[in-house]
C-alpha cells in the first residue's frame, strides 16, 4: 500500500501465499509423454530430461537424508553465494498443534516419496514438486515488489519482529526463503521458520481428510458441479487423449492409482497439475515457430486449450463448490479454513492487549478461542525467552493454491475475475494493518504507542495487490470513512472470528 496520507501507517503486514514455480509433480507423466519437443528438449525418451538446469541449486541436497533441515539450508546459501545470490539463512523448527516442537528436521521429510528416490547428484534435473529457478526467481522479484510497496514500513521491521509459518514441503520453505530475501536482503540474514503441519496451512477440504462433517456438507455441492460440468470433462477426453497416446497405459499403471481410480476429475486434473508446470516452465507439447511440423502445432494449441478448460472445470468443482457451500452453511468455512484465519486473526491480536479483544468480539467463547491461537502462533519454549509476539510487525504463511482460493472464499471475496482464474504461483494475499493517527497527532506517527487502540485500527485484504471487497465491510460505519477498502478492525475480528473453530476436531465428527 502506498501511504498517501500521512494520518494512515501500516502497522503490520500479513502475508499468505503460494509457493512460486514448481516441477511437476508426478513424474511418471513426463516418463509417458510422447516424443515431442519441450522447449528443446526431448522429454518422451529419458526421464526426467524436461527438466534439466532448472533447479541447479537442489543438487547438493544428495545424500542430506539423515541430516538437519539447518545443514540443508546451510549448503544451500552457500551455493547461492557462489552464484552471487546471497540469501535469507532458514532456521526450521516444527511446530505442532498443541505447541509441542521439534528442533530438528529429517531434510527428507521435506520432498515426497518420488523425490526422494531420485536424487541425483550428477543431475540438475528437478525434483518432482521442486520450486524450479524461475520459480524462486519470482519469489525473489516479488519480495522486491513488497520492498518498494511497503518502503515506508519494513525499514523497521527485524527479524525479532517476524513469524513465519510453512507447511514441510521444500518448495515452500524455499519460496517464503526468497521472498524474504527480496523484501530485505542483506538486512535479514537468518529468519525462523515453524513447519505448521500440512492440514493446518494445506487445509484439503476436496475429500475431508479425515473431517467427516465437512465431506457431508461439501458432497452435495460437488455432485452439482461434476453435473453441470460433465459436458465440459466429456469434450476434454478426446483432447487428452490425442496429447497423450498411453493415457489408459498411464491410469492403470500411475503409482498414484488410488488418487486416479477416484473419478474422471480426478483423472483429468493430475493432468491439468501437469499441463500447469509444463506452462509455467515454458514447455509445449508442440512446436511455436514456423519450421515446426503442423501436427505439433496443433498439439501446442491444443495443450493450452485443454489446460484452460481444465482450470474452468477444476475451479467449479474444488473452489466453487466450496465457496457455494460456505455462503449456504459456514461451518464449510469454519472447518475448511478456520484454523488458518485463526491463525490471522491471532497475529492481528498480539498487537492489542487480551481485555481489548475480549470487548471487541463480544464474545466470550470466540475470544478465548482466538487467544488459544496467539499462545499456539509459537512454542512455549520460544514464547518464554523471546518476545516474537510483543512486537509481531510481520507474519508470513507459505502455503498453496488450495490455500489461497478458500481463503478468499471464507472472506466473502471469491467472485469476479478472483473467481474465474485458479491462483497462479506465487499468488498472494495481504493483511494490512493500518492505524488511523489523527493530523492532531502527527508527530507521533512513528513513535510505538504502549497500547494501540483497536478502536483507531483497521484491516485492508489484498490479493495480487488489488484490495478485496469484503461484504461484511462494507456497511454504513463498518469501514473507514470514504474508503470500504479499509475494515474497521472490531468489525473485522468479530465477522471472521466466528468461523474459528475452538475444538477442530470434535466439531469434524
Amino acid at each position: 500500500m502506498s501511504e498517501v496520507r500521512p494520518d494512515l501507517r501500516i502497522r503490520q503486514l500479513v502475508i499468505v501465499h503460494r509457493h512460486g514455480e514448481r516441477s511437476n509433480y508426478l513424474a511418471a507423466l513426463d516418463a509417458h509423454l510422447p516424443d515431442t519437443n519441450m522447449a528443446g528438449t526431448v522429454v518422451g525418451g529419458k526421464k526426467g530430461t524436461g527438466w534439466s538446469n532448472r533447479c541447479s541449486q537442489l543438487v547438493e541436497m544428495n545424500g542430506l537424508c539423515g541430516g538437519t533441515v539447518q545443514q540443508f539450508w546451510k549448503k544451500t546459501v552457500l551455493l547461492a553465494k557462489r552464484n552471487r545470490q546471497p540469501l535469507t539463512r532458514l532456521q526450521v523448527q516444527v511446530l505442532d498443534n498443541l505447541n509441542n516442537s521439534k528442533s530438528q528436521l529429517d531434510a527428507c521429510d521435506l520432498m515426497s516419496g518420488e523425490a526422494r528416490s531420485q536424487l541425483d547428484s550428477t543431475s540438475s534435473a528437478c525434483l518432482p514438486g521442486q520450486l524450479t529457478d524461475s520459480g524462486k526467481a519470482g519469489m525473489l522479484a516479488q519480495g522486491r515488489v513488497f520492498e518498494k510497496e511497503y518502503s515506508s514500513f519494513l525499514p523497521s521491521v527485524t527479524p525479532s519482529h517476524i513469524l513465519v509459518h510453512s507447511t514441510q514441503y521444500a518448495r515452500t520453505l524455499e519460496s517464503v526463503q526468497h521472498l524474504l530475501t527480496g523484501m530485505f536482503g542483506p538486512r535479514m540474514p537468518e529468519a525462523r521458520v515453524f513447519i505448521r503441519p500440512k492440514l493446518r496451512l494445506f487445509p484439503d477440504w476436496s475429500d475431508g481428510i479425515g473431517c467427516h462433517a465437512l465431506r457431508q456438507l461439501l458432497e452435495p455441492f460437488q455432485q452439482a458441479a461434476v453435473s453441470n460440468n460433465t459436458a465440459k470433462m466429456d469434450s476434454i477426453v478426446p483432447v487428452m487423449s490425442a496429447l497423450f497416446p498411453n493415457l489408459n497405459h498411464i491410469q492403470n499403471n500411475h503409482p498414484h492409482a488410488t488418487i486416479l481410480d477416484k473419478g474422471t476429475f480426478a483423472q483429468l486434473n493430475t493432468f491439468f497439475d501437469a499441463l500447469v508446470a509444463w506452462d509455467a516452465a515454458g514447455f509445449n507439447l508442440g512446436g511455436k515457430t514456423a519450421s515446426d511440423s503442423q501436427k505439433q502445432q496443433q498439439n501446442h494449441v491444443k495443450s493450452y486449450e485443454a489446460m484452460m478448460q481444465l482450470s474452468t472445470v477444476a475451479n467449479q468443482l474444488l473452489f466453487h463448490s466450496f465457496r457455494n457451500a460456505g455462503e449456504k452453511d459456514p461451518r464449510v468455512f469454519r472447518l475448511g479454513m478456520g484454523r488458518v484465519l485463526g491463525d490471522i486473526c491471532a497475529v492481528m491480536s498480539s498487537r492489542f492487549d487480551s481485555t481489548q479483544v475480549d470487548r471487541t468480539v463480544n464474545d466470550s467463547a470466540v475470544a478465548a478461542t482466538i487467544q488459544t491461537y496467539v499462545k499456539d502462533l509459537v512454542p512455549d519454549s520460544v514464547a518464554a525467552t523471546e518476545p516474537i509476539l510483543k512486537d509481531l510487525k510481520l507474519a508470513v504463511f507459505s502455503g498453496h493454491d488450495t490455500t489461497i482460493a478458500p481463503l478468499i472464499a471464507s472472506l466473502g471475496a471469491y467472485r469476479g475475475y478472483v473467481a474465474e482464474i485458479w491462483p497462479p504461483f506465487g499468488s498472494h494475499v495481504v493483511f494490512e494493518v493500518v492505524e488511523h493517527v489523527p493530523p492532531s497527532s502527527t508527530s507521533k506517527l512513528d513513535s510505538s504507542q504502549e497500547q494501540p487502540s483497536i478502536d483507531n485500527h483497521y484491516v485492508r485484504v489484498r490479493y495480487n495487490s488489488d484490495p478485496l471487497k469484503l461484504p461484511f465491510c462494507q456497511g454504513r460505519g463498518s469501514h473507514f470513512s470514504g474508503d470500504p477498502s479499509l475494515c474497521r478492525m472490531d468489525v473485522f475480528l468479530r465477522a471472521v472470528g466466528k468461523l474459528v473453530p475452538g475444538d477442530y476436531d470434535a466439531e469434524c465428527k
